[in-house]
């Protein structure tokens, strides 16, 4: 035996409407489900006295900006900071100290891509920190490979001024005066 699901009436197996309320069993076997009581039984059972209230929290979800890591954008700004230092110290020591400001100046810059490069993955897309990482590791990279090629012309330089006084018999070359002009 089956059971209406419109007035909750026993029913037969082949009947094919309600003999109480004349639903359609098609209608009772579309909404059958197993075990379930009549949706308007359900419905007086959910009821609360009216002296009773019932209390539902719901969690608000808030969207906020993407914010940096807290050492994310002062990496940015040490990144950027090195970067600059690196650069402008080896532009400056080409005429005043023979290299050794440019191959000093390497350290910086190369710190400043290593600062840069940790302040890119701690700064999220879309934060004004990433741009000044961004800055950072330009100069930085700019500024190495300044330095590294004043460094390298200074190497070659030197190593060619030697290769030719090393070349000539000893008896001929005077290397105070070969050297004279790059001390002063």
């Amino acid at each position: 035996m089956k059971k209406c699901n419109n007035c909750g009436a026993q029913m037969q197996d082949n009947a094919a409407e309600c003999t109480k309320c004349g639903a359609p069993f098609a209608l009772n076997r579309s909404s059958r489900r197993s075990n379930v009581e009549n949706p308007e039984t359900r419905l007086v059972e959910q009821r609360q006295p009216e002296t009773t209230t019932t209390v539902v929290y719901q969690p608000i979800y808030i969207q906020t900006e993407p914010q940096a890591a807290p050492d994310g954008k002062s990496k940015a700004v040490i990144s950027l900071v090195l970067g600059l230092f690196g650069l402008v110290i080896s532009i400056i020591g080409i005429p005043y100290s023979y290299g050794i400001l440019s191959v000093l100046a390497l350290i910086p810059c190369l710190l400043g891509i290593v600062f840069a490069i940790r302040a890119r993955n701690r700064i999220p897309v879309g934060v004004s920190g990433r741009s000044i990482a961004a800055a950072g590791l330009a100069t930085s990279v700019i500024g190495t490979i300044v330095s590294g090629l004043i460094t390298l012309g200074y190497a070659c330089f030197f190593y060619g001024l030697w290769a030719i006084c090393s070349a000539t018999p000893a008896e001929h070359v005077d290397y105070f005066a070969v050297l004279l002009p790059f001390i002063h």
